[in-house]
């Protein structure tokens, strides 16, 4: 996953740090190919790599808790205690779209 991290941190780029170009990108994959990045990994990342420009459209997941969410610590701190007892009933599932 450090790859696919890596990737994003530079071409989206950070307030301290700006957005690299592709060329820039695959150069320092390059180069940190068998150091930061297994080689393996760098290589099968070059190849699904999309050209520059190239927009990648994902739908957006629709998870829907079976019941209203609670928030707060009280009940995250009830949540984990339910789940140390072994009771599920609190546990929520993200409903997937199928």
């Amino acid at each position: 996953m450090s790859i696919v991290d890596a990737f994003d941190v530079m071409r989206t780029g950070r307030p301290y740090q700006p957005a690299r170009s592709y060329d820039w990108i695959l150069g320092e994959l390059q180069r940190e190919s068998g150091g930061q990045f297994d080689p393996e990994l760098v290589a099968a990342l070059i190849a699904v790599m999309p050209a520059e420009g190239t927009t990648i459209q994902v739908p957006a997941l629709d998870i829907q808790p079976e019941r209203r969410a609670v928030v707060g610590r009280r009940q995250n701190d009830a949540a984990i205690a339910a789940w140390f007892r072994g009771d599920t009933s609190v546990i929520r599932t993200p409903i997937l779209p199928g």
